[in-house]
């Protein structure tokens, strides 16, 4: 079970607010490694909604879109099985907006639109904390280790970090290919300089 409302990381709401960019760093650094780790044979959602603006508590302003952004990802998981229960919504707007772009994404409609500021904005302070101590709590049970640099960045930076990293990788890849005693000059082995990501 990974929740990010009730017991989870965004339990203590209230402080600041916490939309698609706090949503989706909390995704991108503890929900998804986890279950990409746990491997499910299906994936069950409790789906509630309130996390939406609209509703009376108005620490949250998730949008329909990351919604269903986070529904696409899933679908990836399990071999695309996947059910999604309605749990939670009591804006009647809002909750068909999010309903209508999530069934979007089981249909197979890829979300590629999510609004700039939640690409370009990192997550605020409490969230990047919340999400640090819940990785605290659970890196006994999973792998974090890739993620833990990547809490404060947004969605934009975050992908632009794996971007360079892979492009440094590659570049020692194809420098070791041409000077195989670089490694050995320098005392490192190959293995080392690759970063961990389990």
């Amino acid at each position: 079970v990974v929740s990010t409302q009730s017991t989870g990381p965004f339990s203590g709401s209230g402080q600041a607010e916490y939309g698609d960019p706090e949503y989706l760093a909390a995704f991108r650094c503890i929900i998804k490694p986890v279950a990409e780790q746990f491997c499910p044979d299906i994936v069950l959602v409790s789906a509630g909604y309130n996390a939406m603006s609209g509703h009376d508590n108005s620490s949250y302003s998730v949008t329909a879109e990351c919604f269903a952004f986070m529904t696409q990802e899933l679908g990836r998981l399990a071999d695309g099985r996947i059910m999604i229960a309605l749990e939670g919504g009591y804006n009647l707007v809002s909750l068909s907006q999010a309903c209508e772009m999530c069934i979007r994404s089981l249909l197979g409609e890829q979300i590629t639109h999510l609004p700039a500021r939640s690409l370009k904005c990192a997550p605020n302070n409490f969230a990047v904390k919340a999400i640090e101590e819940c990785i605290t709590i659970h890196r006994k049970y999973w792998q974090f280790a890739h993620y833990l640099n990547h809490i404060s960045l947004s969605v934009y930076d975050a992908v632009k970090r794996d971007q360079e990293e892979v492009d440094t990788i590659t570049a020692l890849a194809s420098l070791s290919m041409h000077h195989p005693n670089n490694y050995s000059q320098a005392g490192l082995s190959n293995g080392q300089l690759l970063p961990n990501r389990t």
